[in-house]
């Protein structure tokens, strides 16, 4: 009778065969790597490795995984080595690569360490998703950014408001909303390029004037909007969206060679809590500010008051 307990040589020698043909076959980008406290350095990579990092078998052999500047050393990879340490293995971990090139690729990483005659390996297998991150940021891109001024469009303004509003600390909110005046006429008699221009151009005031203290977006034609979600005060929020006004309307003009048509810029604003209690009532606010300006004459910035509200009639 057959010893079930013991394994045929010739089995082994045979599995053995078929486990070498899949590490240098497989489409799979595979790494073997020795490790210590310091370093860990190539010991064996298949070809769908070399092909990956741009590189050959006798420019890896034996290099420190590091200096042969193929895993990228930063805070995630001291993670991963601690749970090859402890746990012994993880999975799918998110792994910038620099191909021998200078290209970065975007993987998912799963290892496991093995030890053998008291030395540590650990045996990687490497999946590319440089295409499809870019796919995903491409289609990000489209659902949330404005694609002629490359600021958020109103989709991705209005869910950053509405978050903002619900974890609001003790700083003071703030929602401004511009118009460019005289938009219609520009569009009208200079065509949507010259229009086009005129956005682009503003957008970028708005974003340079604003900075990091706040975010920009466009609503839609000609009608922005800025969220401060913590200013020190209504004063600091206010001197903040006069500095963009100021951007818009004492600069260099909007629309350069623009004869008689010079757009400006009005701005309505409002707080909260005090104007208003939630997002709705916020844009409803700046929004009434922002109409009183334009009736004002425009090129103006204006706070929301009580007494902007229409009365019922």
């Amino acid at each position: 009778m057959r010893d079930k307990d013991r394994t045929d040589p010739i089995e082994e020698g045979l599995f053995n065969t078929l486990l070498h043909g899949l590490f240098d076959f497989s489409p799979l980008a595979i790494c073997v790597s020795t490790t210590d406290d310091q370093a860990s350095r190539y010991v064996k990579v298949n070809d769908a490795y070399l092909q990956l990092v741009g590189r050959s078998r006798e420019e890896l052999h034996g290099q420190e995984m590091q200096m042969a500047g193929a895993v990228i050393d930063d805070a995630r990879r001291a993670r991963r080595r601690r749970l090859l340490a402890t746990v012994g293995r993880y999975e799918l971990e998110e792994v910038e690569i620099r191909r021998a090139d200078g290209a970065l690729l975007s993987t998912l990483v799963s290892a496991q360490r093995f030890v053998a005659d008291g030395r540590a390996f650990d045996i990687e297998m490497i999946v590319d998703v440089t295409e499809r991150k870019r796919a995903e940021a491409a289609l990000w891109r489209l659902a949330h950014i404005d694609s002629l001024t490359g600021i958020p469009n109103r989709g991705h303004f209005i869910d950053a408001l509405t978050a903002a509003v619900a974890q609001r600390g003790d700083g003071v909110l703030a929602l401004a909303i511009i118009d460019i005046d005289l938009f219609k006429q520009i569009n009208d008699n200079l065509g949507h390029l010259t229009g086009d221009s005129v956005l682009v151009e503003a957008a970028s005031r708005i974003h340079a004037a604003i900075g990091e203290a706040g975010l920009v977006g466009r609503l839609g034609g000609d009608e922005f909007a800025i969220l401060i979600p913590d200013a020190a005060d209504r004063l600091a929020a206010r001197r903040l969206l006069e500095a963009v006004g100021a951007a818009l309307n004492e600069s260099s003009q909007l629309l350069a060679g623009g004869g008689s048509l010079q757009p400006t810029a009005t701005i309505g604003f409002a707080f909260l809590p005090d104007d208003a209690g939630d997002v709705g009532g916020l844009m409803r606010a700046a929004d009434i500010a922002l109409y009183r300006g334009k009736r004002g004459g425009r090129a103006a910035v204006v706070a929301f008051r009580p007494e902007m509200e229409p009365r019922a009639t």
